[in-house]
């Protein structure tokens, strides 16, 4: 029967609120949330592993390439070794459990290896897809790419848009067989690169006549990605190391169909006693 004492009312509404709120709790995360060192697991395509260090938004990696046999992805002494072609990303994107930061970081350790730079973006790469429906690493992707040796001893960093290669950044003195951190900070509502930095020292990146701005927006930015791809050979691959994700991510824990069953039963009871 409903009530009609106003002071009974006044304290369900307030235990209702309470309770629900406290159901859905929220956390608002900061620093690093993922960091994978690629020590553990197994690459299959489609679903597969989950980041092995820190996981703290409970994401699981997706994966697909090109090749069989050893040109495809695999863990390689606590390193991910790329094949000619292949593409890994995780669904940062907004949902009922994740927010997602105005900025966003992202970090890897890039090593080239054998991959030959020709002036169309091989190599390998750190940055975001904007879907998931692809057939090669760099189709819905936008980001930074650690270029091959072009001259000798000479690396570069370019950026991708929206399927057209830039360069950005020259690296001297390059050594090919080397680990490079390659770590930058994209801002979602301008859509813009904000800060980069490599091997910890920041560095300008050189757009030409380009702009970078509203590429990197809340779409664009949907799922993190990192990517390995040769255009010369199937025998090609680099390595992808240490791939991290910080911002201040909001997490809600959502409850249980059977936790609110209880709150309403445990609200009913209360109300049976209120006179």
């Amino acid at each position: 029967m409903k009530s009609n004492n106003p002071i009974k009312r006044f304290l369900l509404g307030g235990i209702t609120t309470c309770a629900l709120l406290g159901a859905f709790e929220a956390h608002a995360l900061a620093a690093v949330v993922i960091h994978d060192a690629f020590t553990t697991g197994t690459l299959e395509k489609g679903l597969n592993r989950q980041p092995d260090t820190i996981n703290t938004l409970n994401l699981t990696w997706s994966s697909g390439w090109q090749g069989s046999g050893t040109q495809i992805p695999s863990l390689e002494d606590g390193r991910l070794r790329t094949g000619f072609n292949s593409w890994h990303y995780l669904d940062i994107s907004n949902s009922a459990t994740l927010t997602k930061p105005t900025e966003i970081t992202l970090s890897a350790d890039l090593t080239v290896n054998n991959i030959a730079q020709n002036n169309s973006g091989a190599g390998v790469a750190l940055g975001f897809y904007s879907a998931t429906t692809m057939a090669s690493a760099q189709q819905h992707f936008n980001g930074l790419i650690l270029e091959g040796e072009y001259p000798a001893n000479t690396g570069r960093i370019s950026i991708w848009i929206n399927g057209t290669r830039i360069d950005a950044y020259t690296i001297a003195d390059f050594d090919k067989a080397a680990s490079y951190n390659l770590k930058y900070t994209v801002n979602t509502s301008t859509g813009s690169i904000t800060s980069v930095y490599l091997n910890g020292a920041a560095i300008t990146l050189n757009w030409k006549t380009q702009t970078n701005a509203g590429i990197f927006t809340d779409a664009n930015t949907n799922y993190a990605g990192i990517w390995g791809r040769s255009n010369n050979s199937v025998d090609q691959f680099g390595y992808i190391d240490n791939f991290k994700i910080e911002g201040d991510f909001v997490v809600s824990q959502v409850p249980e169909p059977a936790t609110v069953a209880a709150f309403r039963i445990g609200i009913t009871a209360f109300a049976s006693g209120i006179d």
